[in-house]
């Protein structure tokens, strides 16, 4: 996160007003003409501006109160009790071998910054199978999943985790006439 996302997610995570004199974002506004300001309540530069080591405060209650000094140990033991009460979201997990395929070969072809029709041709697979490969709708045969993972220069077991790879549906050999 940058430093004015940091920022903004302290005022939010603070109801967006002081937490001294409880004044709100809006009315220290109309008064000063400027938002209530996030501050470090602790000294030293080795503190970088994170959420368990600001708070918001209007400019009366930064100026009248000094800057309480805490140790790393208070430090880590609020930090840690914000993470607890505020664990990040769940990373949605794909449900099928398809979407989690389709993700992984997006990503590789966005590495890449190329086109259906570039990795198409790079990989000798249709541009519409690989369409179809990105949005979860088909599954590539082992044999396409090598060619595309040659064209984005990365290994199999990058796109697809090696217990994953019986799950693929083998390439059709086709028979000949007679």
């Amino acid at each position: 996160m940058t430093e004015a996302q940091i920022k903004q997610a302290v005022r939010e995570r603070d109801g967006m007003a002081c937490t001294r004199c409880g004044v709100s974002n809006a009315e220290h506004k109309r008064l000063t003409g400027r938002q209530l300001q996030v501050h470090r309540v602790v000294q030293g530069s080795e503190y970088s501006i994170t959420l368990g080591v600001c708070v918001t405060l209007c400019r009366k209650c930064h100026d009248q109160e000094p800057r309480k000094i805490r140790t790393k140990e208070e430090i880590a033991r609020e930090h840690a009790a914000y993470l607890e009460s505020n664990p990040p979201p769940p990373r949605p997990r794909p449900a099928t071998i398809a979407e989690f395929l389709a993700g992984e070969l997006r990503a590789a072809r966005a590495a890449l910054r190329l086109t259906l029709k570039e990795a198409g041709e790079r990989a000798d697979v249709h541009y519409v199978a690989i369409s179809r490969y990105e949005s979860g709708k088909a599954v590539p045969t082992l044999e396409s999943l090598y060619k595309l993972a040659d064209a984005y220069g990365v290994e199999v077991s990058e796109i697809v985790p090696p217990n994953a790879l019986g799950l693929l549906p083998k390439a059709k050999t086709k028979k000949p006439k007679e």
